[in-house]
């Protein structure tokens, strides 16, 4: 097994560096890993953690799709034996998240070639832009934007705080995940507005359906978050004589 004491690790962001209330966050997915003199291939997910310290330096200027070299400890998720406890491992591992590690210095990561603008990048760059307008709105109250931003957005970054164990303690963890729940009642509620508006029921349909999947696109795309917003696409789309609840 692979001694995993600050080692380089090459990957590729995932999404836009994610602000946190204790500092940044950053995910990886590995392509390899540098061991002595050889380099390795390493796949899977890396969650890197950045608490700045007064005297630190800014981190570089990073996007998601930008391949980067990082310098740090990883490690796989802390595992608690205690019955009920919270499986962060298993969490994470949902996310894709194999390993974490925790940057000691914004010098130890590099950018080793920039993303080229796509659509994958635009939209999370929408998604990041609107992280940190729910930031803004709840500067003073982070706790608070953390729980809009998973709820809303599907940003579940938060989970490592003391809140979201309270959620899941309290029986009710699942409010803070977009579901398909979420979408279906988007769907509903979109098509409703298109119908008190007065609009062709093609008008209606593609109000509903360019506002449903905009809205998909820029949230966390999980497997039930896209089978609901398809089963949402067939239903707007079918006839309406099926007598369905959109008719």
């Amino acid at each position: 097994m692979i001694c995993t004491h600050h080692l380089r690790w090459h990957g590729t962001l995932r999404d836009e560096p994610t602000k946190l209330p204790w500092g940044f966050g950053l995910e990886l997915e590995l392509v390899g890993v540098d061991y002595e003199s050889s380099h390795l291939t390493a796949l899977g997910g890396l969650r890197v953690s950045f608490s700045p310290k007064p005297d630190d330096p800014a981190l570089p200027a990073l996007h998601a799709g930008d391949e980067v070299t990082v310098i740090a400890q990883a490690k796989r998720p802390q595992l608690f034996r205690d019955e009920g406890a919270f499986d962060r491992r298993a969490y994470l591992a949902s996310q894709g998240i194999d390993l974490v590690a925790t940057l000691r210095s914004p010098d130890l990561i590099q950018r080793a070639s920039s993303a080229p603008l796509s659509a994958g990048t635009l939209l999370a760059r929408i998604r990041h832009r609107l992280r940190h307008e729910v930031d803004t709105l709840f500067a003073a109250q982070p706790e608070v934007g953390a729980v809009l931003r998973a709820m809303l957005l599907g940003d579940r970054s938060f989970v490592e705080r003391d809140e979201a164990v309270d959620f899941q303690k309290t029986g009710v963890f699942h409010v803070l995940v977009v579901a398909g729940l979420h979408v279906g009642a988007l769907a509903f509620f979109l098509y409703w507005i298109g119908r008190k508006l007065r609009l062709s029921r093609l008008a209606t349909m593609l109000f509903t359906l360019t506002l449903l999947f905009a809205y998909v696109a820029v949230i966390e795309q999980r497997p039930p978050v896209l089978r609901a917003a398809l089963m949402a696409a067939i239903v707007v789309l079918g006839p309406s004589s099926t007598g369905g609840w959109m008719s």
